[in-house]
């Protein structure tokens, strides 16, 4: 929960299963609910007002080293969006878009997440391929799709078949990086099925400047793949540091980890 919990908030709990419940504060008639009913349950009071501090550098290990960059805690903004289609997303699309948009990005591998302007109703992940996780995802939301759905991919379509499938399950308003060499024929499915997209790719970037590899940057172009990359510092210059590191001995190398 992002905010205290009552005794309401507490009675409704109970309706459904729980291991742990994390909130930044609860009210003393809810917190004694939630002990006396519920059996090895897991109560957490979590500090929220410390959630726009600065962060930590994240660090992924990879062959030869480390990948450094900053955590994504940017605030996302409906001026950074484009819609391309020629369908437009209403007001209430545009919050359940935002909504699936975070919710998206805390979900890995082909992410796909479906929601309204209340709650996520289907998340799809983890899969070979983003049309099988899409599937996932409207599988998961069965009968809670309606006419609010919307869906949230994390990186661009690769082919117009994740719309396709998208229009034919009633989705009408999806927000997606954009930056495929066929997002042109996603475009067209959406314009097919009524579907009002929007897309990042108002919002450029020339990432030539952090792909070292000439082809793949040609591939990428100058569109931004993933929200929050336009403000995070040039990863030629932390990987910079992580050599420099390495020679003066204050790192191992990945390939020497025992």
């Amino acid at each position: 929960m992002n905010r205290k919990v009552d005794l309401a908030t507490a009675e409704k709990m109970h309706k459904i299963f729980l291991e742990i419940i994390i909130a930044p504060d609860y009210d003393e008639d809810a917190l004694a609910a939630l002990k006396t009913k519920k059996k090895n349950l897991r109560i957490l009071k979590l500090d929220f007002s410390k959630k726009d501090e600065a962060t930590s550098k994240e660090t992924v290990s990879v062959m030869g080293g480390l990948l450094v960059q900053d955590q994504d805690v940017l605030d996302e903004d409906f001026a950074d969006w484009e819609c391309v289609t020629e369908a437009k997303p209403t007001q209430e699309q545009l919050e359940s878009l935002l909504f699936a948009w975070k919710a998206v990005k805390h979900t890995k591998s082909n992410a796909i997440v479906v929601a309204n302007n209340e709650r996520t109703l289907g998340v799809g992940a983890g899969q070979p391929n983003r049309i099988d996780s899409e599937k996932i995802a409207i599988d998961h939301a069965a009968e809670a799709l309606d006419d609010r759905a919307v869906l949230a991919s994390d990186a661009f379509f690769p082919f117009s078949d994740c719309v396709e499938y998208a229009g034919k399950h009633g989705i009408k308003a999806i927000v997606q990086p954009g930056g495929s060499v066929r997002d042109q024929e996603s475009i067209d499915m959406a314009n097919k099925y009524g579907i009002a997209w929007s897309s990042l790719a108002s919002v450029t970037l020339d990432t030539k400047r952090l792909i070292k590899n000439e082809r793949q940057a040609e591939n990428f172009g100058s569109r931004v793949w993933r929200p929050g990359i336009r403000r995070r510092p040039r990863f030629e210059e932390e990987s910079a540091r992580c050599r420099s590191l390495l020679r003066a001995g204050q790192l191992r190398h990945g390939r020497d980890r025992r």
